[in-house]
């Protein structure tokens, strides 16, 4: 056993500093430093380490479950958003054809014929870009459904992984 050096709660082996008293091997204090039993301050320190693992896998699950429940949120709500867009589109698309109408009639044109054509194919376009809205919406929801499943899937990673670190302590 090697002489430890000790003062002002800091323990120095080797070299004796000024102020500092001289303990002898045979002292109830172990080389290491420590005071009294390392058993049980190792014990200690293991149970604390371990409590601290497991402690910090619980956070990280619930994080990750928060973080979730705002993704679907938000994919709800953009998804939402997507075929708000889509209805307008078809409203302007109605209106503009009532406008297309009334200026063929109000120019004393029939509406058939080509002029029929020209409104079923603003109708066609409208419709085109409102489903498109809608697929967009539809993707953007489900791109966030898989963030927040992924969120989920990291916090419990994040949870086993607090959970047998805490064990490995213990091998």
């Amino acid at each position: 056993m090697a002489t430890v050096y000790t003062g002002t709660g800091v323990t120095w082996p080797g070299g004796r500093r000024g102020g500092d008293s001289m303990i002898s091997p045979s002292s109830d204090v172990s080389s290491s430093g420590g005071g009294g039993s390392s058993g049980s301050s190792s014990s200690f320190g293991k149970y604390l380490l371990a409590g601290a693992d497991v402690f910090s896998g619980f956070s990280s699950y619930f994080s990750g479950k928060r973080v979730a429940s705002v993704l679907d949120q938000q994919g709800a709500l953009t998804q939402n958003d997507y075929y708000r867009q889509a209805n307008l589109v078809r409203e302007e698309g109605h209106r503009f054809r009532a406008k297309q109408t009334m200026q063929y009639i109000s120019s004393g044109v029939e509406v058939v014929g080509t002029p029929l054509l020209v409104m079923k194919e603003t109708m066609t376009k409208a419709a085109a870009k409102a489903r498109a809205l809608e697929v967009s919406g539809r993707n953007a929801n489900k791109m966030y459904k898989m963030k927040a499943s992924q969120a989920k899937e990291e916090g419990m990673a994040s949870l086993i992984s607090g959970v047998l670190s805490a064990g490995s302590l213990f091998i």
